[in-house]
């Protein structure tokens, strides 16, 4: 679980059969566990969202401290990434500022989703470079399940409606990360929220090479704008959805 000594035939490795039973047992299972738990009442809900993100923010100190004292990384250099962000949403959704509270829930109902189903189906680090059972990937797994679920269920339950209003809340968090995220590529090796590169994307890295800026605001443009609205458009589109099959329902009941 914890050695590195394995075979290269234990990796799953990306886009083979296994993998594609992971995805779609990875989203299913979110999706499926996420609108039970909205049917909870609403003092159970939260409890459930509470443990998911103590849970995660544990996770991600254990392997900080592991890449600090293990690996012998300097703490500024250890990867700031775009799923990280849902730690500090979490902690800003508590925060008795509605403005800071509808910052980490804008972040929490639209990134974090986008986030994790984009990991799942490029999960660099993981069942790309690891067996099933190793600890790395059974950590990024479960963590961006966590999120994906975390997510889903806030929309589902209500807590967030995406809301055109929301947007500023949103892009001004990926700006202020962003901005970090810049000074730690430049002064400290980091690869913050991926805008010094990629592997998951020949294209994007073809880009980085011809220019820096343009990757970077490509990227900006991913994880600050299409993130929140993809989000947005789907929920806004099912929700209309399932009201004209409410409607058709009740007329043919009539």
């Amino acid at each position: 679980m914890f050695d590195n000594d394995f075979s290269p035939d234990e990796v799953i490795g990306l886009f083979n059969y296994i993998h594609y039973i992971i995805i779609f047992v990875y989203i299913l299972l979110a999706t499926i566990l996420a609108f039970l738990a909205s049917k909870l009442s609403e003092k159970t809900t939260k409890i459930i969202i509470n443990s998911c993100g103590i849970f995660c923010i544990i996770a991600e100190l254990i392997k900080l401290h592991f890449n600090v004292t293990v690996n012998q990384i300097p703490i500024l250099s250890v990867q700031l990434s775009f799923c990280t962000l849902f730690m500090y949403a979490f902690v800003l959704w508590h925060f008795k500022n509605k403005h800071l509270s509808n910052t980490g829930l804008a972040y929490l109902g639209t990134g974090a989703i986008i986030g994790a189903i984009f990991y799942i189906f490029i999960p660099n680090g993981s069942i790309d470079l690891f067996p099933i059972y190793h600890i790395k990937t059974i950590h990024g797994i479960l963590y961006h399940f966590i999120m994906l679920f975390t997510g889903l269920l806030i929309l589902f339950k209500g807590i967030f409606i995406p809301k055109v209003k929301y947007f500023i809340n949103y892009i001004v968090f990926i700006i202020f990360f962003s901005l970090i995220g810049i000074y730690l590529n430049k002064y400290h090796g980091n690869n913050a929220l991926f805008l010094a590169g990629t592997d998951s994307s020949t294209i994007l890295m073809n880009i980085r090479n011809k220019s820096h800026f343009l990757y970077m605001l490509l990227v900006f443009i991913g994880e600050g704008i299409l993130a929140y609205w993809i989000v947005y458009g789907l929920y806004h589109l099912i929700k209309k959805i399932f009201k004209y099959i409410e409607k058709k329902h009740i007329s043919k009941m009539n």
